[in-house]
């Protein structure tokens, strides 16, 4: 009988030494067992908010555009020979004077206000909503002097 108790103890024995050297060897805050604190958290929340507003920053300093970005619409005189070439979703309203409309391969411009598409060199109805589908070069080109309504982004040539 004691020999079995001499066994049972040495197990148990060798079972706390094994769980006593894991705990000593265990390395808090390792790949296996990470630790970190509410503060560390909370400063690489604020690292990754401040790379983003950057990002967000140089992308919109880097874009060089001419003309309104804003939601409100701007009041612009084109003389003769000149273009109003606009970006995506710019509109357009011809108020007084001769334009043609300037197209690309992709199409012309919609013209929502008779519900239409107006190709290159098709002349423009004053006061009817114009709208540039797409970034490709599409715009307007002024036979006289003229007198547009514009929102959004453009550039005068």
């Amino acid at each position: 009988m004691r020999k079995n108790w001499k066994k049972i103890g040495t197990g148990i024995v060798v079972i706390m030494l094994t769980m006593t050297v894991g705990v000593v060897f265990s390395e808090p805050g390792s790949n296996r067992d990470p630790l970190v604190s509410v503060s560390y958290v909370d400063k690489k929340i604020e690292e990754i908010k401040d790379y983003i507003d950057l990002k967000i920053k140089s992308n919109t300093e880097n874009k060089p555009v001419e003309g309104s970005t804003k939601d409100e619409l701007e009041i612009i005189v084109l003389q003769k020979g000149q273009s109003l070439i606009g970006g995506k979703g710019t509109e357009i309203i011809l108020r007084s004077g001769r334009a043609v409309a300037i197209g690309s391969e992709l199409g012309g411009i919609s013209d929502v206000t008779s519900g239409k598409d107006i190709d290159t060199n098709m002349d423009i109805s004053e006061n009817h909503l114009l709208i540039i589908p797409r970034d490709d070069g599409r715009g307007v080109y002024s036979k006289t002097e003229t007198f547009f309504m514009v929102r959004g982004n453009y550039k005068i040539q």
